[in-house]
């Protein structure tokens, strides 16, 4: 008998949960016989098994998508647009302009987590020309000039970020194919500028191990200087 979703994806949490996580130490300090005990297990059984993120190959002639986490903001985009509805539904029927309003915002934030729930389109890229960012563009490896993993920890839960530093203001690095859509610009985005010449990318929504993607960034960028020299 298959186990409901909800069980499924909270097994999938714990087995890519970082060994050197705070949320982890606690897990091992669990009472025998609890819950957080049996979630336990279940990472260890995955450790033992080599199950964690899917593994970063880096072959330099390959493009590597990066997708959001699967379930990410459905919660968000599915039920702010059902409460959307309900409270549409009674603005009209009651001629209320308070709940119109909160109609809006509901719409308003199914709106903008709506990204997270999009497979067909990823919003970070690995190819052989260089880092692509949804909303950005494509920054060359020749005009990235290094990369910082920097881990946050949100009430025990790992939040990690790639902090990129360019060789040049970012206007002036990034290779855009076209502008940005509008409408895009008011929607959710894991990449922040920082200052003229960084930006940093959250990695907490997206399915992939930081250090991994951090590793085969290292080496494109590395490959780059290479073929630069040459």
């Amino acid at each position: 008998m298959q186990p409901p979703r909800g069980v499924l994806k909270i097994r999938s949490f714990f087995r890519r949960l970082p060994l050197e996580s705070p949320a982890f130490s606690l897990l091992q300090k669990a009472p025998t016989g609890t819950g957080f005990a049996y979630m336990l297990k279940v990472r260890m059984r995955g450790v033992a098994r080599g199950e964690a993120e899917p593994a970063l190959k880096n072959d330099s002639g390959t493009i590597i998508p990066i997708r959001y986490e699967s379930g990410n903001g459905e919660m968000m985009v599915y039920g702010g647009s059902l409460l959307g509805l309900f409270l549409l539904s009674l603005a009209v029927t009651r001629f209320d302009g308070i709940l119109l309003l909160a109609a809006i915002a509901a719409f308003g934030v199914a709106y903008y987590y709506a990204p997270l729930t999009f497979r067909r389109h990823p919003p970070l890229q690995v190819s052989p020309e260089g880092f692509y960012i949804e909303g950005l563009g494509l920054l060359p490896w020749s005009k990235i000039a290094g990369i910082r993993i920097y881990n946050k920890a949100v009430r025990n839960i790992r939040n990690a970020e790639l902090y990129l530093i360019l060789h040049a203001p970012i206007e002036k690095a990034v290779v855009r194919e076209r502008e940005p859509e509008s409408w895009r610009r008011y929607m959710y985005s894991v990449w922040k500028p920082v200052s003229e010449g960084e930006l940093t990318v959250k990695l907490e929504p997206l399915a992939v191990s930081p250090e991994q993607l951090g590793d085969v960034i290292r080496a494109r960028i590395a490959e780059a200087r290479k073929a630069d020299r040459a």
